[in-house]
């Protein structure tokens, strides 16, 4: 069995038939040769990954000459059985060939032409014959193998220590994230002053603790307050809560020292980065989302994610790097769904590098998401939905005053938005 792919910009239209069953030989049909045998050993490489040796073959044709492409495509035919055309991607010169040969073949020769609707997966038989992919499933992509395919990588806290953090999801930790966002949303600007002090505090702890007891930190005021002119301040009320849920084991406070012993190391990072419990949330829900059948609504869900632009890791020291971060990215088949998350301020700057990653990476069928919690009504945070709108990204606001099930069903909604 042979497919050809039509080769298309948005690199996973030449990768759906493969994705849903499992062909021989593919042959990609485009205009360039360079970037198609770039694209063929990285698509094989890519599905040797899956346990599938696929053989990619590639063909150049001139696209402005509708004999040369007639005749490439009668040679694919002659020199191939049982011939499936995928016509998710190609332009009208391609196409227009595709029909002239097929009315030529198509009762000497087995041929097939089918089509993906990219937002659902469905196969679409554009022949009308009957048929389409042979035992075929819906197409699916993981978040690394999105990133993977447009030449990134995600890139580990284990490879560096900003890199995408590894939870351990467990419904312990489940149940404490939605501790965490009941204090948080009662109000989302005190929340970010709190975590910021606690993050401070983590900052300067007691180097001369053991690894084993970085949960509880200890810093010496006098050492590395007083002298530094740092003044912090601690919420009572958002420090009981936290006692109070489990979330910290104790905290004092004396003159010359502040002691703080949280829950465990994962609790501690919920605690000490303002934006992490807004991302966990969204996380959470979304990796627990199901449809009315039972099945995941999304197949694959990350936070935090860390992208290396070229997918190679320098571990030189002065190693100049491409990288930015998602907050949350989420797969529903092959459709994926970027979400920044803003629990406080939102720069215009970060909106533009959003959308820049979010495009490139997640290619035509993309859905972007905005989650703002404390936009107000001055002239910056309209001109932040302004472009939000111009750059074809969702706002969602406000999140902080919808129960849990209204939650559950905004981010079941997204690849709708």
């Amino acid at each position: 069995m042979t497919y050809i792919e039509f080769y298309d910009n948005d690199v996973v239209k030449n990768i759906l038939s493969c994705l849903s069953a499992k062909p021989d030989k593919v042959i990609l049909i485009g205009y360039k040769d360079k970037l198609l045998k770039k694209q063929a050993e990285i698509y094989r490489k890519f599905f040797l990954d899956r346990w599938m040796d696929i053989d990619f073959q590639y063909m150049k044709i001139n696209k402005d000459d509708l004999t040369d492409c007639t005749g490439k495509l009668i040679r694919v035919i002659e020199e191939n059985d049982d011939c499936h055309f995928d016509i998710t991607g190609g332009d009208e010169i391609s196409l227009v060939a595709l029909g002239m040969v097929y009315e030529k073949y198509k009762d000497k020769k087995t041929i097939q032409i089918h089509k993906f609707n990219i937002n659902n997966g469905h196969i679409l038989d554009c022949d009308k014959d009957g048929f389409i992919l042979e035992n075929a499933h819906e197409p699916v992509l993981k978040v690394e193998e999105l990133i993977s395919l447009k030449g990134g990588q995600v890139v580990y806290e284990d490879e560096d220590s900003s890199g995408t953090p590894i939870w351990e999801m467990d419904d312990e930790f489940i149940d404490d994230i939605h501790k965490i966002w009941n204090i948080c949303k009662a109000d989302v600007r005190l929340w970010n002053t709190q975590i910021n002090v606690l993050n401070v505090i983590e900052m300067h702890r007691d180097q001369r603790q053991e690894e084993l007891l970085t949960i509880s930190p200890t810093v010496y005021v006098s050492e590395y307050f007083k002298e530094k002119n740092h003044r912090f301040f601690l919420d009572f009320s958002i420090m009981k809560s936290l006692v109070n849920y489990g979330l910290l084991e104790s905290y004092s406070i004396d003159n010359s020292s502040i002691t703080i012993k949280y829950k465990n190391e994962q609790v501690k990072k919920c605690l000490t980065k303002a934006g992490n419990i807004l991302e966990l949330i969204i996380y959470a829900t979304a990796c627990q989302l199901k449809d009315v059948n039972g099945k995941k609504v999304y197949n694959d869900v990350m936070n935090g994610v860390y992208i290396d632009w070229d997918g190679i890791i320098e571990n030189k020291e002065n190693a100049v790097e491409t990288r930015n971060e998602v907050d949350v990215i989420m797969m529903k088949g092959v459709v994926p769904v970027f979400v920044s998350c803003k629990n406080g301020q939102i720069d215009t700057e970060e909106l533009y590098k959003f959308n820049t990653v979010a495009d490139h990476f997640g290619g035509k069928a993309v859905k972007k998401i905005l989650i703002a919690t404390s936009l107000g009504d001055d002239l910056h945070s309209n001109s932040i939905r302004k472009r939000a709108i111009d750059m074809k990204i969702k706002l969602i606001e406000d999140l902080q005053y919808l129960d849990e099930d209204a939650i559950a069903k905004k981010i079941g909604n997204f690849c709708n938005g």
